[in-house]
């Protein structure tokens, strides 16, 4: 499942791991990662909304003592996310794994909404103010795209890459 933030994603993976039995892996993905990468897992955190040469995820990196690049962490995504798709019986959320996996994922979707939707979602859940949100909404859409369009060459969004695309507005 590929989201924006503040579409609902993690609402819809958690009902749809209700009814299938599946685990879910989102920040149980971001640990595994940081266990191939044989790192910290606040390190990882944030690597796939961020383009290469984040000043901030550098810095992060050398004051722990560990520093990861952004070619390491992609191809510890894919192994990762490739286990997770031979594997089976999971759902995995963000990361771009309906990319790595592409058709040998079972069902590629993107959970979406309008802007107005997700900035207020987004402030119900971080109990901030407007502009900040709006901000945060942007930024991460913006850091998402340039991560996706660096390591995969795509528009996250763009519909071709999913088999199901849902607008969570009024749902």
């Amino acid at each position: 499942i590929s989201r924006d933030l503040g579409a609902g994603a993690r609402a819809v993976a958690g009902l749809v791991c209700a009814q299938t039995g599946y685990e879910l892996y989102g920040t149980k993905l971001i640990e595994s990662l940081a266990t191939d990468l044989r790192v910290q897992r606040q390190l990882i955190d944030g690597m796939d909304e961020m383009a290469s040469g984040t000043l901030d995820m550098l810095m992060d990196g050398l004051l722990r003592g560990q520093e990861v690049d952004h070619s390491e962490y992609f191809h510890s995504l894919a192994r990762v996310v490739g286990a997770f798709g031979v594997e089976g019986g999971v759902v995995l959320l963000g990361r771009g794994a309906s990319l790595v996996l592409r058709e040998r994922a079972g069902l590629r979707v993107l959970i979406t909404g309008s802007e107005p939707v997700r900035v207020m979602r987004v402030m119900e859940y971080h109990d901030i103010g407007e502009v900040e949100e709006r901000i945060l909404v942007h930024k991460v859409d913006r850091d998402r795209a340039a991560f996706t369009r660096q390591h995969f060459k795509a528009d996250l969004r763009s519909p071709e890459h999913y088999d199901l695309c849902i607008n969570t507005d009024r749902l």
